[in-house]
């Protein structure tokens, strides 16, 4: 191996003697061959520095979030490597767990107590564009999860304390949706239930704006929810307004006519 390496070695001063005409000659092809080997480290080092931005990689749509100082990036010997920092990464997954888990059961309760399963809602007068039920479960078991990952992606961005006004239109337009289901099955009030998804529609686009400002993938997560909820506005004013036999107030059904 050492008479080989001393061969090569050997042929390449050879080669680069004959080369070399004369020795201005020489000296002009050593500094291009310099010129070309920085220019190829300031390339690579370039190319590693543009992989490591995210931003670059998702053309701008998706910035990671760095929950506490998850995760930190740093440039090496023009190479990039992870390092962990302060926080644990289970304190990330614990907050999205909670993000998510929050819409998800806040719903799951709402419907045990305002269930649809009631008599007086299946003798309602109905559209004949109305889903069946099981739609609705399946769709919101989708939507509960997504809205909850949409706010952990806009808290992930500084926290309530930075994140203030698009975290309290979030927490706003959920109450509003869960009201729907207590005023519309738990109270009867179908007028009531019909201002109140114009309220969640007005809050739910007013949430997805200011999330754009902060995460424009947060606030994408939110627009099949508001495709939704659109429909059920539509759908919410046609049973109220095929059944104006409701009382206007409290919107029970009238007494059962006497068959005597």
């Amino acid at each position: 191996m050492a008479m080989l390496a001393s061969m090569t070695a050997v042929s390449s001063t050879s080669l680069a003697a004959k080369c070399c005409v004369t020795p201005r000659m020489c000296r002009s092809m050593a500094s291009m061959g310099v010129k070309a080997r920085a220019g190829g480290v300031a390339a690579n080092r370039k190319l590693l520095s543009v992989a490591a931005d995210s931003s670059f990689l998702t053309g701008g749509l998706l910035r990671l979030p760095s929950v506490g100082g998850i995760v930190e990036r740093r440039e090496r010997r023009g190479a990039v490597a992870p390092r962990a920092v302060s926080a644990p990464a289970s304190e990330g997954l614990k907050s999205l767990y909670i993000a998510v888990g929050i819409p998800l059961v806040l719903g799951f309760i709402d419907a045990i107590f305002n269930s649809p399963l009631q008599k007086w809602y299946f003798d309602l007068k109905k559209p004949k564009w109305q889903p069946p039920g099981p739609i609705f479960g399946g769709a919101w078991s989708l939507l509960y999860p997504l809205m909850g990952l949409a706010s952990w992606l806009v808290w992930a961005e500084g926290g309530f304390a930075k994140q203030a006004v698009p975290l309290t239109l979030y927490a706003v337009q959920l109450v509003l949706n869960l009201a729907w289901q207590a005023l519309f099955f738990g109270s009867k009030r179908l007028g009531a239930a019909f201002y109140d998804i114009i309220a969640l529609d007005i809050t739910l686009v007013a949430t997805i704006v200011a999330f754009q400002r902060v995460n424009p993938v947060a606030a994408n997560l939110l627009k099949p929810y508001l495709a939704w909820v659109l429909f059920a506005t539509a759908l919410s004013w046609r049973l109220w307004d095929l059944n104006r036999d409701l009382t206007a107030g409290a919107g029970t059904p009238p007494p059962a006519a006497s068959t005597s």
